[in-house]
């Protein structure tokens, strides 16, 4: 049978009943066991399959030898595994032991099997758990986690919390410290060098501020992705499963990397659950976080769906005989219960307990008795059964609760204990009667949880708005009085307390703290919240200085988002308040970070008119980094509007302010800049030394993607120099970084180059499986450039090999990627390897039609363009047309000159000009000087190309030996290529000699 090797026992078992064509209810007749135990074992409840049970089970299934010992395997790895497994704490909450036996979820259970049977096949899947608030979601998801830890799974759990909404990331911080600490124990790796980012997201970590407005978007990417590298790895060594609770209040980030979990560990065996509560039978509002995720798993068809609903009569009863047995649990006491309770399962427990505690429901001799039923009075809603209870509590009691309705439905001792400047003992002694009663449950450390979220909110709304206000107060300045540190991390929470509290300046001073601890860790959507609550309070109280300085980071929040148009505009009113308070730093530093926006919004001349009065407004003081942050805007702006003189001229300035300010890291930037602009300036030796002397500052500067784009553009500089093995190590070091960043845009970027210098190189085998990697991550891929150059440089990489359909098609791709956009450099590239496809498959008018537009343009990429143009008109075979070669090829030979990368394939083409023309002397010269470039560089294909056509020439010239070895050179060099075209070609041509 396939998989048995690596099958649970209850999913083995299953399997086998199944192929039987039994039920569970037919196995359990046959072996003469229960029902409910054929299904606890299949659900993986029961963790203990004793050998007897196995036999009587393989011989009801009357299995096969090989079945019936795979069955037996099965049985002693789960009991070497239940051996092994540390014991839960009892209670209920997710993560925990349940406290009794779940009922009447049968249905659910079996499609909760299926998934996790699918999971520890090795496929991922996302599991949501949804119902009303008490009707036993957190019960069945308790169960779910049972079923996956009973057969191996390594199981994390987090939860959400309503005071913590903001608070970014929050149910992921406990499962990421589970993680880290598994990974360290069974990867035996520290995962935080392995993954960097991951290490932003723990507890007690501060991480450094980055450049949110040049990296956010990819920041953020970044550290999903090494979540999911995290996760992946672990789930190799067995199957995960991560679990959330509450994602009702769960925070716009966390949902976010659910969604990328959930959409990249598909092909690994990871199990994503998560449980929210609905009202009234309808989904979460379509405003929230919530709603909007939940409709990207629907669309991309990402999860399987279970709502839990209440229960028919038949599960109240089963809840009532699972509490007092099945002694007077009479039809119409279940009616009664029933019929007010609606069959919501935390509503009949309390109705239950109330009864109890009222003494309408009794135990006498060990047997439980009831009143007569028209004597009993069922509570007409759920939060009077609550609060009925409560009133059974001393007043003190009842006051110290109230006090722990604001906290939330979890809280700490400590915190609680502070609120009230009250005894130790008092608050104890509260709590114990708390707990004796099930109202609350102490869980871990010194924390304490309501039994129910509907407890805690029928405490809560019974406060005086007055009373919620002081209590709220009091709550903020307990916490506020605790160490800095658990200030910052609790920023968020108190923010909230000091809101509620209607105490605006210390609510000004925490929202900004939220909103950068938020955006250090990439937190867009909820920097953003709480950037827009602390803007708000701080334009009440009239400050404008932090006002100002709010603007800006909502501009820089909303960039690193993508939404550059409102980032735009926030930044403008920034600069407003900046200039209204006289403030010529503050504006200048709004102005920069305009400037970039503007850049990537491509909108590269609005910015530079923008940028430019700043820039000569702050020239005139001191210089300062501000200065030089605005003359490196204008550097990039000026690269997109494509005026690479002027970038460079702002770059040496850039250079300039920061060396006098001694700012290092802008240094670096600024110097990669300046590089950049002398490469398109063909000032390729001199660029390539200014890179290079950048490379340091820009490394200690720890900015790993300016990092990367220096190391990729100084392999980009080598490839127009011809020093094809340096590109080879700058891309593979480029690479490096990406892997290193867990980014995989610049990931996929960095397998583009690098396996173009492959290509170029010759070792086509191990080019095609580094560009095939890089196009199967551009499907996950939005930023422009990362996806054009992958599916460019493959469909190059196919083209040479002569699978023109497979060229046409990535090339083709790659064009519609960057069509409307701002991207000329690979537009032009892509254009010139369909205009090649088009002559090699004899189509040269639509390779002119297509190429002599972008020769015409000023700046274009003329060492891609000129040579296949070139090439086109050559082939077309009209006088008038080989002119037009001729001078095409003087200019991309002229053009090679300054770029040597390009050079040798523009003699070639410069070559075979000339023995059309039959000058044959000029035509072995060019070709002579291809050959030798060709063989230095090295460049092989292109090394074979020249070969053949010297060989072809040397045939006209009737040197058939001459000719005959060029060939035969040409051929090897094809065969090991694996360039078929050439290699047809080649043969005709050393058969036609004859």
């Amino acid at each position: 049978m396939h998989g048995t090797e690596t099958a649970t026992f209850g999913i083995l078992l299953r399997r086998l009943r199944r192929d039987a064509g039994l039920t569970q209810e037919e196995l359990a007749e046959r072996a003469g066991l229960s029902p409910r135990g054929i299904g606890d074992i299949e659900r993986g409840i029961s963790r203990k399959p004793y050998h007897a049970t196995v036999e009587q089970l393989a011989a009801a299934l009357e299995l096969s030898p090989a079945d019936r010992a795979a069955l037996l395997g099965a049985a002693q790895r789960q009991l070497h595994h239940a051996d092994h497994l540390p014991d839960l704490p009892v209670g209920g909450f997710l993560g925990s032991a349940p406290e009794g036996p779940l009922v009447a979820r049968a249905h659910e259970m079996e499609r909760i099997g299926r998934v996790v049977e699918t999971v520890s096949g090795g496929t991922g899947q996302v599991l949501l758990l949804a119902g009303e608030p008490g009707v036993g979601k957190t019960r069945l998801a308790q169960e779910a986690t049972l079923v996956c830890r009973a057969i191996g799974m390594q199981l994390a759990t987090g939860r959400c919390y309503e005071p913590l909404q903001a608070e970014a990331f929050c149910p992921f911080l406990e499962i990421l410290t589970w993680l880290v600490a598994m990974a360290r124990s069974r990867l035996r790796i520290d995962p935080v060098k392995r993954w960097p980012q991951v290490g932003r997201l723990l507890p007690d970590h501060m991480p450094p501020a980055v450049d949110t407005v040049d990296g956010g978007a990819r920041e953020q990417q970044k550290l999903f992705w090494g979540v999911a590298g995290l996760i992946e790895a672990l789930a190799g060594t067995a199957p995960v499963a991560l679990a959330l609770d509450d994602l009702q209040w769960a925070d716009q980030s966390s949902l976010e990397l659910l969604q990328h979990l959930a959409r990249h560990l598909r092909n690994a065996p990871v199990l994503l659950m998560g449980i929210y509560r609905e009202l009234g039978g309808e989904r979460p509002s379509p405003r929230t976080p919530l709603s909007q995720a939940l409709g990207a798993f629907h669309r991309e068809h990402l999860s399987e769906d279970i709502t839990v609903g209440r229960w028919q009569q038949d599960g109240t009863r089963a809840l009532m005989a699972s509490i007092f047995g099945d002694q007077g649990i009479s039809p119409e006491f279940v009616d009664l219960v029933h019929r007010h309770t609606e069959g919501n399962a935390f509503f009949i427990q309390e109705v239950l307990r109330g009864l109890v505690e009222r003494g309408d429901v009794f135990e006498q001799d060990g047997v439980w008795d009831r009143r007569m039923i028209e004597e009993i009075a069922i509570p007409r809603s759920v939060r009077d059964a609550i609060g009925e209870r409560l009133m059974r509590l001393s007043l003190r009691a009842q006051t110290t609760l109230a006090e722990a309705s604001v906290l939330g439905q979890v809280y700490s001792f400590d915190d609680l204990q502070a609120m009230g400047d009250r005894p130790e003992q008092e608050v104890e002694d509260d709590l114990e009667e708390a707990a004796c009663a099930g109202i609350i449950r102490a869980v871990e450390g010194d924390s304490y949880a309501f039994n129910h979220v509907l407890t805690q909110q029928t405490l809560a709304t019974q406060l005086t708005p007055r009373r919620k206000r002081r209590l709220h107060l009091a709550a903020g300045n307990a916490i506020e009085r605790q160490p800095e540190r658990i200030r910052q991390q609790r920023a968020a929470e108190l923010a909230w307390h000091f809101r509620e509290a209607d105490d605006s300046g210390r609510a000004l001073r925490y929202a900004t703290l939220a909103g950068d601890k938020a955006q250090m860790v990439f937190a867009h959507g909820e920097a953003e919240r709480h950037y827009r609550a602390a803007l708000e309070l701080a334009q009440e109280r009239g400050d404008t200085a932090i006002e100002a300085e709010l603007q800006q980071k909502l501009g820089q929040v909303l960039f690193g988002a993508g939404q550059y148009e409102e980032a735009i505009a926030v930044f403008e009113r920034a600069i407003a308040v900046y200039g209204a308070r006289r403030d010529l730093e503050g504006a200048g530093r709004a102005t920069a970070l305009l400037g970039r926006a503007h850049r990537a919004r491509g909108t590269p001349e609005e910015g530079i008119c923008r940028v430019e009065p700043m820039v000569e407004l702050l020239a005139r003081g001191s210089p300062s980094s501000a200065l030089a942050s605005l003359h490196i805007a204008l550097a990039h702006l000026y690269f997109l509007a494509g005026r690479y003189r002027e970038m460079r001229d702002s770059a040496e300035r850039g250079e300039e302010v920061a060396q006098l300010v001694g700012d290092q890291r802008l240094l670096g930037e600024a110097g990669m800049r300046r590089g950049t602009a002398l490469q398109m300036l063909d000032q390729l030796e001199e660029g390539h030394l200014v890179l290079e002397q950048a490379l340091p500052l820009v490394e200690a500067g720890g900015d790993l993607d300016t990092l990367f784009i220096t190391l990729n553009n100084l392999g980009a500089a080598c490839q127009h120099l011809g020093r094809m093995e340096e590109m080879r190590r700058w891309s593979g070091r480029a690479l490096e970084v990406a892997e290193r960043m867990g980014n995989p845009t610049r990931t996929c970027f960095a397998l583009g180059s690098l396996g173009l210098s492959l290509t170029i190189l010759g070792e086509w085998q191990e080019a095609r499986g580094v560009l095939e990697r890089s196009v199967e991550l551009t499907r996950t891929m939005t930023l422009v450039a990362d996806v054009a150059n992958s599916l460019t440089f493959l469909g190059r990489l196919a083209l040479e090999e002569g699978k023109w359909g497979e060229a046409s098609q990535h090339l083709h791709d790659a064009l519609a990627v960057t069509q409307g956009t701002s991207d000329r450099q690979f537009r032009e590239i892509v254009q010139a390897s369909l205009a090649e496809l088009e002559v090699l498959e004899g189509r040269p008018e639509e390779a002119v039609n297509r190429l002599e537009p972008l020769a015409e343009q000023e700046d274009a990429t003329l060492g891609w363009i000129l040579s296949p143009l070139a090439w086109a008109y050559l082939v077309r075979d009209e006088t008038e047309q080989v002119r037009r070669a001729e001078e095409t090829a003087e200019r991309a030979v002229a053009q090679g000159r300054q770029r040597p990368g390009f050079l040798v394939e523009a003699l070639w083409i410069q070559g075979m000009v000339f023995i059309r023309q039959r000058r044959y002397p000029d035509a072995e010269r060019a070709l002579d000087e291809g050959l030798t470039l060709a063989g230095s560089q090295p460049y092989p294909y292109i090394e074979g190309r020249i070969l053949y056509t010297l060989g072809l020439m040397h045939g006209e010239r009737e040197a058939p030996q001459r000719a005959q070895e060029l060939l035969e050179r040409a051929l090897a060099i094809f065969q090991r290529l694996g360039a078929q075209p050439y290699i047809e070609r080649t043969e005709r041509a050393l058969h036609d000699l004859g």
